[in-house]
């Protein structure tokens, strides 16, 4: 079985990283916003215009995704998964040009932390058509709205990642999951 996973927030606890460092940001930009963690929207979350959002990532984002820690158990999990002879290709939006080189710090972060996969795919704004192309049977994301394009497709099942900013969406379609166990365990039944 082919299984698509996010990164950021579905493997890694990147936003607690995110928002350490936008605390610093507001504080040294003087912007004066109580900081939502419900909010995935920077500028109700963060009280960021389109200009701070971009200087934000400028100077932070690397920092932050090389902080960023595997989430509990993930190691674990994704071996488990692998074992039970599931291909892991990891699809994210992380942008990746010349100047940043997201794939090659994606990939270091997971080789870093010994988290096993097959393939990895960066700079995708179209995770549907990701999961399409890589015959994906399984989709793991924290972003509701890219789980339900991705559901609403009724060729890929998905899990919505438990997050802050999602944990008030009820009654959906699909399953959402707190944690990697109850992801093996999801997993094991489906084979």
């Amino acid at each position: 079985m082919n299984i698509g996973i996010d990164i950021d927030d579905t493997i890694t606890n990147s936003s607690d990283i995110f928002v350490k460092y936008a605390k610093i940001y507001n504080k040294i930009h003087n912007i004066d916003h109580s900081i939502n963690t419900d909010e995935l929207d920077q500028s109700k979350a963060f009280g960021w215009t389109q200009k701070n959002q971009k200087e934000f990532a400028l100077q932070y984002l690397k920092i932050i995704l090389q902080e960023a820690l595997p989430k509990e158990n993930v190691i674990e999990a994704i071996k488990k998964l692998k074992e039970l002879g599931c291909n892991i290709i990891f699809i994210t939006e992380r942008k990746d040009t010349e100047v940043d080189g997201m794939y090659a710090l994606t990939k270091q972060w997971l080789d870093d932390n010994n988290i096993e996969f097959d393939k990895l795919v960066v700079n995708c704004d179209n995770k549907l058509q990701e999961c399409i192309n890589n015959n994906i049977k399984l989709f793991i994301d924290d972003n509701y709205f890219t789980c339900k394009q991705v559901h609403d497709s009724k060729k890929i099942e998905v899990l919505l990642y438990k997050t802050n900013y999602n944990k008030n969406y009820k009654n959906l379609e699909f399953e959402i999951v707190e944690n990697w166990n109850e992801i093996i365990e999801k997993v094991r039944r489906k084979l």
